[in-house]
């Protein structure tokens, strides 16, 4: 039960009001709260699957995605840079459903490629995928 005086309000309603002294009381303890939990709020960094296959592409510069679990991927990232991962190259409304692929255009050179679920969570993550001059294919069996 709260604490707290009651107080007439402009329009004859009464209301509520906490002791401040109370208020001062909880900070600590929801302080030590979110040190404990933010840690654990990052984002999911999948562990290598040996089911999942990374293979010669379909076209020069191309990387290409089948996925063969049972998720929809619904974003995907792919960056040449070290500490970001750019933009979704999926359209709003696009999905990799199960069972289906998705070609990118990305050149040749060594990318950054994740690519995670509806709820966000990572579904594939590698930090250094060669692309070379027949491409690549990365056949996902199964969730990382």
């Amino acid at each position: 039960m709260t604490r707290g005086r009651r107080r007439e309000t402009s329009t004859g309603r009464s209301s509520r009001v906490l002791a401040t002294c109370h208020l001062h009381s909880l900070v600590p303890p929801i302080l030590l709260l979110a040190s404990l939990l933010l840690p654990g709020c990052r984002a999911h960094v999948p562990v290598p699957d040996a089911r999942n296959l990374i293979t010669s592409g379909v076209a020069p510069g191309c990387l290409t995605l089948e996925n063969r679990t049972g998720d929809l991927v619904c974003y995907v990232y792919v960056s040449q840079e070290p500490r970001a991962w750019g933009h979704d190259r999926l359209a709003p409304a696009e999905v990799i459903d199960p069972n289906s692929a998705r070609h990118f255009h990305v050149g040749e050179g060594t990318w950054r490629v994740r690519a995670e679920d509806c709820s966000r969570r990572g579904v594939f993550q590698r930090d250094a995928l060669v692309v070379g001059p027949e491409g690549v294919a990365v056949r996902l069996f199964a969730r990382e």
